[in-house]
């Protein structure tokens, strides 16, 4: 059992979200040929069964020998977002973009704004990423990810309500989106309504992974329910892990009724391990 886990804070939902490819990205290229094709074909593979790394790979060969291009650059750049630095996934789809050029497809343009949007928000550059996100509504007002993304910068930026503005939309487009649903639990929480927090991951709670769990289990005990938190992580943790996460959770809702912001709290504890390792 790792002995350290982190809640599933607001930008980490966002980034871990699935890379799911768009539909056509290829449509408009032309097909590849002999070991070209093979080795395309196997990236496709790769990829479908979720080993990203080694997709990747396959892609990055292939572009070292100038194999790649036009929309074949854009699933590239969509494989390698999920395994290099930010940085390098923006110069990628960049690449993408501009081999494009007019002739570049609606779904296209979002997958490539989407990608930005993400690495640029990665690289904590919130106007850009804020940018590319609204880019994306203007091809799919219901993109779900961008609109994720906007709660995040929102966020940020102590503007709460348009962050649950953004949020509510996107569960009306996925209601069961589980980057959408931890953010929205988030949100609650940090603007101090613990009680629709609770409500939000009680109903899921069977479908939560142990991070959404742990976000439950802090959202009992800010609104004075420890009985309930311990019920909550027993079922996922052993008994010492439990007690210590509980612990650490009270200590955390003691600085709170002592003055520290709530934000402040929940941010540290999206870049911070919840530690239930023994203490010697």
């Amino acid at each position: 059992m790792n002995t350290k886990l982190v809640l599933t804070g607001l930008v980490l939902a966002l980034l871990s979200g699935c890379a799911t490819q768009p539909a056509n990205l290829n449509a408009a290229s032309k097909p590849l040929q002999g070991e070209a094709q093979e080795a395309l074909t196997l990236a496709h593979l790769l990829r479908d069964n979720g080993r990203y790394k080694a997709s990747y790979e396959v892609y990055q060969k292939m572009d070292d020998k100038h194999e790649l291009s036009d929309a074949y650059l854009l699933e590239y750049a969509s494989v390698a977002a999920l395994v290099v630095p930010p940085e390098t996934a923006v110069h990628l789809y960049q690449r993408a973009q501009q081999a494009l050029g007019k002739n570049i497809q609606p779904q296209q343009s979002e997958a490539i704004e989407l990608g930005l949007g993400r690495a640029y928000l990665q690289l904590a550059q919130r106007e850009e990423a804020q940018r590319h996100f609204e880019l994306v509504l203007s091809h799919n007002p219901n993109n779900a990810t961008a609109l994720n993304g906007l709660s995040v910068i929102a966020n940020y930026q102590g503007r709460t309500s348009d962050a649950l503005a953004y949020l509510q939309r996107a569960m009306k487009v996925d209601a069961n989106n589980p980057m959408v649903l931890n953010n929205l639990a988030m949100t609650y929480m940090v603007s101090g309504d613990i009680h629709r927090t609770i409500e939000l991951l009680q109903a899921r709670q069977n479908t939560l992974p142990l991070s959404g769990k742990l976000n439950l289990a802090l959202a009992y005990i800010l609104g004075e329910r420890t009985d309930k938190a311990r019920q909550v992580l027993s079922s996922e943790l052993p008994t010492a892990q439990t007690e210590r996460a509980i612990a650490q959770f009270e200590q955390l809702r003691q600085r709170v009724e002592q003055g520290t912001p709530l934000s402040i709290e929940i941010a540290a504890l999206s870049q911070t391990p919840v530690n239930l390792a023994e203490e010697h």
